[in-house]
């Protein structure tokens, strides 16, 4: 498969410059900044492949923007190698910028084919701005990305949260994304060929109720957080 889908290539060029500030609605009704979702959201990801036994010295972040995740991706899991793709080639252009070390090779997803060579995917808020029509397509090209026992960890927004319905409703990169709940992503992944490993939720509490996050491991199973995890891999 080449592009997935071309309408964000066009919409995501559109919100490059500027991003913090038109993703900011969303944040603002946490109080955290955008980097303490991406640094948890790869830690948290450690943790559950620790528990799997699973290494990961191939991975990939999936529609990886401007690049937030990458720095955290390559501090956490310690990769040998972290491929970057994007349908959008000024996101990349930015990302390439701020990680330039030879273990990041960034492109648009047209110019990455996959090979069936990676321990590891990884993708953050991504699959709800994919057209309908161009999901199939997309889980296709991550499962066939992935070896044989490779794995794909998807983060999305929990419908379940009112607060995410305002913060997405209110963003404007959000505001024409298809929301994709925690049950739509898994039968997106069976439907396409991989097998479902877990599901867990995060972020509970914003920052006024902080002292409470310890309470997050506890609650994972609780479809309320913020974010959910899904995690499957290749047969």
């Amino acid at each position: 498969m080449s592009d997935p889908s071309k309408k964000p290539t066009a919409e995501f060029d559109h919100f490059v410059e500027g991003y913090d500030e038109k993703i900011g609605p969303l944040i603002k009704l946490t109080g955290d900044g955008r980097e303490y979702y991406a640094e948890n959201r790869v830690q948290l990801l450690k943790n559950k492949l620790q528990n799997l036994g699973h290494s990961s010295a191939k991975i990939m972040d999936y529609g990886c923007g401007t690049g937030i995740a990458l720095s955290y991706l390559k501090r956490i899991l310690a990769p040998e190698i972290i491929y970057g793709v994007d349908p959008s080639s000024l996101s990349i252009e930015d990302a390439q910028k701020e990680n330039p070390g030879p273990e990041f090779v960034l492109s648009t997803l047209e110019n990455y084919q996959p090979k069936g060579e990676l321990d590891l995917v990884f993708c953050n808020g991504v699959v709800h701005h994919i057209p309908l029509n161009q999901r199939d397509r997309a889980a296709t090209y991550v499962l066939e990305s992935l070896k044989p026992g490779g794995i794909f960890a998807l983060w999305d927004y929990n419908t379940y949260n009112p607060a995410i319905k305002l913060g997405m409703a209110l963003s404007p990169v959000d505001r024409d994304a298809i929301p994709i709940s925690v049950n739509q992503s898994k039968a997106l992944l069976v439907k396409n060929g991989f097998q479902l490993i877990s599901t867990s939720f995060a972020f509970f509490f914003p920052k006024f109720l902080s002292p409470l996050r310890v309470l997050d491991p506890l609650l994972e199973k609780v479809p309320i957080g913020a974010q959910y995890l899904v995690l499957a891999k290749r047969p």
